[in-house]
């Protein structure tokens, strides 16, 4: 199940990329800063 899960999820985000190259570099450095968080922020974020 959560195979095809992160298929289907990773799936529309390729093609988006592969018509658009102008948002690639946002999204990239919204993963970054996104680990660079710690789990404790996270966890409040959920729970706010």
């Amino acid at each position: 199940m959560s195979v095809t899960v992160g298929l289907t999820m990773l799936v529309p985000v390729a093609l988006s990329s592969m018509e658009v190259s102008g948002p690639r570099p946002r999204i990239q450095q919204q993963d970054i800063s996104l680990d660079r968080l710690p789990p404790s922020g996270m966890m409040q974020r959920n729970g706010l």
